[in-house]
């Protein structure tokens, strides 16, 4: 059975998949490296020696446009970097997932934006839709799209809106996870007692945190074991999709 590649930029999102993906998925197929695009295709590479039948970004994304809402999933259509690069999302594969997880919750089938650096502020997200017209951001999907170009698989997202297009982020959600992905909590310590200030923000991001882990827990348990991949080796995919 070709089972999916999982490429995560934080281990706390890896982790997610680890504990609640279904028993018969392989947690071998699970790679990190850490957040933004160059360890994002570190990983993506790493998956193709083990025979991946297709790649997924899973993880959290910053909602730009109003209608994206804390815990919403975005199943992209496509991750643009400004309007000029684009990477196609697997229609038929994306399609499925979307018709799975609209039974549970709300589900976003429109563009991701690619940031090499996570968007913080309010203003900046305002940009990034403006120069892109996607509803989320995040730092891996464009890269992991990429690799999978490349390697001739499909590929699609499953994120989770963490953040929402009106809301500056605390510099703790910065500068808590190292460059390996995994969170170090003397930074976090650190951040909160050098710049204070920026308490009253963290009960939002807080709530906001839940609603998204929420959302991936669901979006692993009722995926499946091989997270809707169609069986492409069939050729029936592609001829129904012409249809």
């Amino acid at each position: 059975m070709s089972l999916p590649g999982i490429v995560t930029g934080l281990e706390s999102e890896a982790f997610l998949v680890r504990k609640h993906a279904e028993p018969g998925f392989d947690r071998d197929l699970i790679a990190c490296e850490g957040p933004g695009p160059e360890a994002a295709r570190r990983a993506a590479r790493a998956l193709l020696d083990r025979d991946v039948g297709g790649l997924i970004s899973f993880g959290y994304a910053g909602g730009i446009d109003r209608q994206a809402k804390a815990g919403d999933l975005v199943i992209a259509s496509e991750i643009r970097r400004g309007r000029d690069e684009v990477q196609p999302c697997e229609p038929i594969w994306s399609d499925a997932l979307a018709a799975i997880h609209r039974k549970y919750g709300r589900v976003h089938r429109e563009p991701i934006a690619a940031s090499d650096a996570i968007v913080t502020t309010a203003e900046d997200k305002m940009t990034l839709r403006y120069t892109t017209g996607a509803i989320a951001t995040d730092m891996e999907s464009f890269a992991v799209a990429e690799v999978a170009a490349e390697a001739g698989l499909p590929f699609v997202t499953l994120r989770a809106v963490i953040d929402i297009h009106d809301q500056d982020l605390p510099p703790m959600a910065v500068e808590a996870a190292g460059a390996d992905g995994r969170l170090k909590p003397w930074r976090i310590l650190w951040s909160l007692i050098s710049n204070p200030g920026q308490i009253p923000k963290l009960g939002p991001l807080t709530r906001n945190s839940k609603l998204a882990d929420r959302s991936l827990m669901r979006t692993c348990r009722q995926s499946g074991a091989k997270f809707g991949l169609p069986d492409y080796r069939a050729g029936l995919v592609r001829q129904i999709g012409s249809v």
